[in-house]
């Protein structure tokens, strides 16, 4: 009798053993397709691929992309010297949430340049002659912007963007705008003529991001470019030559404005379309 008993205290501990085994092999399977699907999910080619506008639409096709906030954008800016991505802006009109389409989107100018003209002929990034509308530190290295000499002046010129405030003291040895826009004075320290980029004047179409309630469309890509950008003289005051083959207007985003697209190298791109 007892060793019946035994027997049966056995089998119930077996039965149990097989339970909790099947239980955490089931659930090893479950985290293990869930952590596979995540990461297809969080793939880079699979977010461009679901984020590629519709070239057969005259519109601009948002469907796939979030709206996001200023917090949400800030960091994109201070980012994106160091991790070498692009960043642009437009402001997209006829925004529908139920299509997720714009009537029109177009360039939205940040700032003004004041480089020299023959600066400007490797830049992807402006409208018109000389507005701006988005940031990339090798495009303002190729037009020799004095903030692009490092990251800590860099760091200075974005948060001035982000404040709507106006920006470090930019020496020159011109008098007079070459745009037109922005404010040229002489220093009393000696250290001759400097203009200013005033963020917060007219001129510019986001007067700062901080405090503001703007809603964007946020969408990523990637384009290809080849520059050889080569770098001599001191850090406040350096001297680039580039390189630079152009082979087409085609980006990833098929949408004809963002950026040139270039052979060989990858680059990602962050586009943000205020809805206006």
């Amino acid at each position: 009798m007892e060793n019946a008993i035994d027997a049966m205290k056995m089998a119930f501990a077996m039965l149990v053993f097989v339970t909790a085994l099947s239980l955490a092999m089931y659930s090893f399977t479950m985290v293990r397709q869930t952590s596979a699907q995540i990461t297809q999910e969080a793939d880079v080619k699979e977010y461009y691929d679901r984020l590629t506008l519709d070239e057969n639409e005259s519109s601009a096709l948002a469907a796939s992309s979030r709206v996001v906030g200023v917090e949400t954008v800030i960091p994109s800016l201070y980012r994106y010297y160091k991790e070498n991505y692009t960043v642009v802006f437009y402001r997209g009109t006829g925004y529908d949430e139920s299509t997720g389409k714009f009537a029109s989107i177009e360039p939205m100018i940040l700032y003004y340049t004041e480089t020299d003209s023959n600066y400007l002929k490797n830049s992807s990034l402006l409208s018109g002659s000389r507005g701006v509308y988005g940031f990339d530190i090798q495009d303002e290295q190729v037009r020799r912007e004095p903030w692009s000499a490092s990251e800590a002046t860099d760091f200075n010129f974005i948060r001035a963007f982000i404040n709507g405030t106006t920006t470090d003291k930019y020496y020159t040895s011109r008098t007079t705008s070459n745009s037109g826009r922005n404010s040229f004075s002489n220093d009393n320290d000696g250290l001759g003529p400097y203009y200013t980029i005033d963020f917060g004047s007219s001129n510019n179409e986001l007067r700062g991001l901080i405090g503001k309630d703007y809603r964007f469309i946020e969408r990523n890509g990637e384009y290809n470019y080849n520059n050889v950008l080569s770098s001599s003289g001191d850090e406040d005051n350096p001297d680039y030559d580039i390189d630079s083959s152009i082979t087409g207007s085609v980006d990833i985003l098929d949408n004809g404005e963002i950026v040139n697209k270039r052979n060989q190298t990858t680059k990602r791109v962050i586009q943000y379309i205020l809805i206006v």
